[in-house]
């Protein structure tokens, strides 16, 4: 199976296949992080909600239906606020 992995770090882009290992180095790459991550699918938020939630579900004060309802308006709200300027 090939691998693609991006190295923010060190700017590096590597590509693993049977035939071996390609590595090459994106200069300006760090700054492309969110934009790359984005399009995988990916988004990079805080989770502190997040974990108060899962705290909140894990002793009964919310419950199943409750949380899954509460994480979806959150992922919402996120994407409406980082995305608003595109969504209108």
């Amino acid at each position: 199976m090939d691998r693609i992995i991006f190295d923010f770090e060190t700017e590096t882009f590597t590509v693993e296949n049977d035939e071996g290992t390609m590595e090459h180095k994106l200069p300006g790459l760090k700054n492309s992080r969110e934009r790359i991550l984005a399009d995988a699918g990916i988004m990079i938020m805080d989770a502190s909600e997040m974990n108060e939630l899962f705290r909140q579900y894990q002793d009964g004060t919310l419950d199943q239906e409750e949380f899954f309802e509460k994480i979806m308006e959150s992922l919402v709200d996120h994407v409406k606020s980082r995305y608003h300027d595109s969504l209108n």
